[in-house]
């Protein structure tokens, strides 16, 4: 049995849990991408798991120029939390973006 002095967990229950990402940038600008959220825990996660997808289709069609730029780029979603997330409704499409002063991804 809990104790009622364990912290509540900030997110659903577990289950699948899908959310909508769209790139904001001006090489990979409109790239987009679902996302399972089951194991997400914090924004940095989010942006690496959008930058692990694109690397592994520009490593599949040997785009290695691509592969570089994907490893350089800083993205970073801003405005919402991860909370927010997970409580949007699940057509919601969220930005990530790399061409603005806020860096928040944590």
């Amino acid at each position: 049995m809990a104790s009622i002095c364990s912290p509540r967990p900030t997110h659903p229950p577990i289950g699948f849990i899908s959310r909508t990402f769209c790139i904001s940038d001006e090489l990979f600008g409109g790239y987009r991408v679902t996302l399972d959220m089951t194991h997400i825990r914090n924004l940095g996660e989010i942006v690496n798991e959008i930058k692990y997808k694109l690397y592994f289709i520009f490593k599949q069609m040997n785009l290695d120029l691509l592969c570089k730029k994907i490893d350089n780029i800083q993205f970073h979603i801003h405005d919402v939390t991860l909370d927010d997330i997970f409580i949007s409704d699940s057509s919601a499409v969220f930005y990530v973006c790399s061409h603005c002063n806020d860096k928040t991804t944590t």
